[in-house]
């Protein structure tokens, strides 16, 4: 069995600094592979290029975090509040996102192949040029998201809770 890494210790511009090597609230391109972040508050961090595969990141706050091309492959993020959260190719294949909040969230290129997004919250977020290849979209909320030129198949998008005001892969508008 494969020893878990632990959370944070003390405050976060220590653990940021001793993960990066300097100080701040950023640790573009960190190794944070397998960490367990359950139940933190990393609101407004930015953890662009991060390597957060296989993390536990349950209910966590990612609210207005910069998590642009960071690799979430594999991850926990079940619950997480991500409002807002810029995930601009971001890798999220095999990601948990049962349940989450990513009303307004920038994805923009990002790739959900397979990922669990069953009852996610996707109000308003932008999917322009998602990959959402065998993505399970069971219940997921995505009124007025913008979805142009998404990869995902028709019976995907027929299994999501509401399509209401969303731009659709082909340009249109859903009514």
């Amino acid at each position: 069995m494969s020893e878990k890494k632990p959370g944070w210790r003390g405050k976060w511009g220590n653990f940021f600094q001793r993960v990066s090597g300097s100080p701040g609230k950023g640790i573009e391109g960190g190794d944070l592979a397998g960490y367990d972040f359950r139940h933190i508050r990393l609101a407004g961090h930015d953890l662009s290029g991060a390597n957060l595969s296989k993390a536990n990141l349950h209910y966590v706050d990612l609210s207005e975090t910069s998590l642009s091309e960071a690799n979430l492959s594999g991850a926990d993020l079940s619950k997480a509040t991500m409002a807002g959260v810029h995930m601009n190719r971001a890798n999220l294949t095999g990601a948990i996102l049962t349940n989450a909040n990513l009303s307004r969230a920038d994805l923009r290129g990002a790739d959900l192949s397979g990922a669990n997004l069953r009852g996610a919250a996707l109000i308003g977020a932008n999917l322009i040029g998602a990959k959402l290849i065998g993505a399970n979209l069971s219940k997921a909320y995505l009124a007025e998201a913008d979805l142009e030129r998404a990869v995902v198949t028709d019976e995907q998008l027929a299994q999501a809770g509401s399509l209401k005001a969303a731009t659709m892969p082909d340009g249109t508008k859903h009514t």
